[in-house]
């Protein structure tokens, strides 16, 4: 699961560099990641437009641990959610559905650490597993 978060990452922040849209990532610290990989992420995260937090491992429970998901929101538009799936994704219809995983991306984000913080554990824990090497 972290490894699709990773990939969703990258490729969202491909489009961003193209776009002025603004863009919050929600992870969790467990996980395969390489260290060169959470450097990345906490780097990309230096720029305006993107924000990463980090849901720390000391909060057992929280909405995303139930799959990866991304809230797509735009300014004259009604929201869309895409719900990763382990072969495929979709993109649910039903308003209710929708609001339902723009409540679990904000209560996502209030479990999270802040963004310095957040950046300060991804190098730290890449710190961490390259001494380890």
């Amino acid at each position: 699961m972290a490894e699709d978060l990773i990939d969703t990452v990258r490729e969202t922040i491909k489009f961003l560099r193209k776009a002025t849209a603004e863009m919050r990532q929600i992870a969790d610290e467990g996980g395969p990641e390489t260290a060169q990989r959470l450097r990345h992420m906490a780097d990309q995260a230096e720029q305006p437009h993107v924000s990463i937090r980090v849901i720390p491992i000391s909060v057992v429970t929280h909405p995303a641990l139930e799959g990866a998901f991304v809230v797509l929101e735009f300014p004259e538009e009604r929201p869309v959610v895409h719900i990763e799936g382990r072969r495929s994704g979709i993109f649910p219809d039903d308003l209710a559905e929708v609001e339902d995983y723009m409540l679990a991306a904000e209560r996502s984000t209030d479990l999270a650490l802040p963004e310095q913080e957040s950046k300060d554990l991804l190098r730290a824990i890449a710190e961490d597993m390259e001494r380890a090497r």
